[in-house]
């Protein structure tokens, strides 16, 4: 067996996450980064913590390429087992009028609303 160094795995993951230009319009950020939007760039700053939805997921990304080519303004979204908010989140930047988000994980509820926050 081989020791181990302890390190704070709950917060050690976040060096490894950073901006990522996820669709044409959307960019996710780490809430924790300084990031410099172009123009028409829309940001979705993040901090996923424990709940499930950092943005770079294929199911995700595919979600918010879909939200991009349909939302035109005012339309309402259903958001289904929310995780960390991004959808929603990405649904508000994109002009959605009226926004409910859902999940059954209370810390999920908890980070998405930190999210929305940010």
């Amino acid at each position: 067996t081989t020791a181990l160094a302890e390190e704070d795995w709950a917060d050690n993951w976040k060096k490894y996450y950073e901006p990522a230009r996820i669709t044409h319009d959307l960019t996710i950020v780490p809430s924790w980064t300084d990031y410099e939007a172009t123009a028409g760039e829309k940001i979705i700053k993040l901090d996923p913590g424990m709940a499930f939805g950092t943005g770079t997921h294929p199911t995700t990304k595919m979600s918010l390429f879909a939200l991009e080519q349909v939302l035109r303004g005012g339309e309402t979204v259903l958001d289904v087992g929310t995780g960390s908010g991004v959808l929603s989140i990405a649904s508000s930047l994109l002009g959605a009028k009226e926004i409910f988000a859902y999940d059954l994980d209370d810390v999920a509820v908890r980070v998405a609303q930190e999210n929305i926050e940010l």
